[in-house]
């Protein structure tokens, strides 16, 4: 289980990189990016789905300790879970 902003980061990313696929394939008639990102973004899914490893939350840690994430945003995921 993960906290709300980690997955909604990487929902995100998944929303964003499919849509430049779509906007290469369709809008640019370039098939070899559009099949290499959608390759890309159903390794990740895969990943999830199956080893349980989220590659946008990882994503975002990464970004939390390089402090581009708020630290608002930080407490919110370290209190996630708890009863208080």
């Amino acid at each position: 289980m993960t906290a709300g902003p980690p997955k909604r980061f990487a929902q995100a990313i998944g929303l964003t990189v499919s849509g430049i696929a779509a906007v290469a394939w369709i809008g640019f008639d370039n098939e070899s990016i559009g099949v290499g990102l959608m390759v890309v973004l159903i390794a990740a899914a895969s990943l999830e789905a199956f080893a349980g490893l989220c590659l946008g939350c990882k994503a975002f840690a990464a970004l939390m300790k390089l402090g581009f994430i708020p630290e608002p945003v930080c407490e919110r995921c370290a209190t996630w879970g708890s009863n208080s």
